[in-house]
């Protein structure tokens, strides 16, 4: 069997099991008939497909989540990898361990939860602990399992609290070189800026956007969220405004989704690093696979830009 990282290095023939992540309809411009794009994914990874010759039945059994044994061929399209799918059958995904099929985190869960417990624990306001608590708990069973993006980046199970960790992490060390800065909103807006993603994305297997993500968004739902909780304990108090401006600004400017630009030191903070651990994700994954000295191939995320691997 032929893993999805083996796919992306290989051209030719295989067959093997892939987990669906997404299938739409395209339709040729050449001849009008219609034809799939497929996501494939496994723990190593996504790749794209094309099946040209739809069969009936071909829709449902590449629902996304399910597993799908695929008889087809690798070519390479625009100097990237692509599947082209001659036939596939159906796979009970009771006959197969998912952990092979769904990426996860680099890191293990209960080291993440332990340092999610301290970062909250350093929190020295009242109010501010009071409501990320609070959120998290409300949350936690999604907020620990579910990806940071269904796609671009921290795209794998517990992909939420691993980023919130990083960017927590490394938001106190600029902290203790830049000692203006309040540490409580720094935790607080690492750890809570993302959790409208717990409702924004459907789950971590085959990770689509729910209807309240596409019509809201996560930012949206995240200050909805934390307006909740602050009814709900009854704290009224600034802290709620920054909290919440925080999680609005985090992705700096109008066109990227932020309604304002930041506007305290922390939420700048955030917003720098969560602009920087993000790309640096896509990064990571990009040079993947690429040899020392050797380029990737355009990173549509980071300006169609190739980048050298060094390490």
């Amino acid at each position: 069997m032929s893993a999805v990282k083996d796919l992306k290095k290989q051209t030719g023939p295989f067959k093997t099991m892939l987990m669906v992540k997404s299938c739409t309809v395209g339709v040729s411009t050449n001849n009008y008939k219609q034809y799939l794009n497929v996501v494939f994914q496994d723990v190593t990874g996504t790749i794209d497909a094309k099946k040209w010759e739809v069969q009936p039945g071909d829709e449902e059994i590449l629902s996304p989540g399910k597993i799908v044994m695929v008889d087809g061929a690798v070519l390479v399209y625009r100097g990237v990898n692509q599947i082209k799918i001659n036939s596939v059958t159906p796979v009970d995904n009771k006959d197969v361990d998912l952990e092979n099929f769904i990426p996860s985190c680099p890191l293990e869960k209960e080291a993440m939860l332990n340092e999610l417990d301290i970062y909250i624990e350093m929190i020295e306001s009242d109010s501010i602990k009071r409501i990320t608590k609070h959120l998290i708990k409300k949350n936690y069973d999604k907020y620990i399992t579910y990806p940071a993006a269904a796609q671009v980046h921290h795209a794998f199970a517990g992909g939420i609290l691993f980023h919130s960790i990083s960017i927590c992490k490394m938001a106190l060390r600029i902290s203790e070189q830049y000692s203006f800065l309040n540490k409580d909103y720094l935790i607080a807006g690492s750890l809570l800026h993302d959790l409208g993603k717990t409702v924004e994305l459907s789950g971590y297997v085959a990770t689509t956007y729910t209807d309240a993500g596409k019509l809201l968004g996560h930012i949206n739902i995240g200050v909805d969220m934390i307006d909740e909780a602050a009814k709900e304990l009854e704290i009224d108090d600034e802290t709620v405004l920054i909290l919440k401006h925080i999680v609005l600004s985090h992705h700096g400017q109008p066109e990227f989704g932020s309604p304002v630009q930041p506007k305290t030191a922390e939420a700048f903070v955030v917003h720098v690093l969560d602009d920087l651990d993000s790309k640096l994700n896509i990064l990571s994954n990009a040079l993947e696979g690429v040899d020392k000295g050797s380029f990737t191939s355009k990173i549509v995320f980071l300006d169609g830009r190739q980048f050298m691997k060094t390490k």
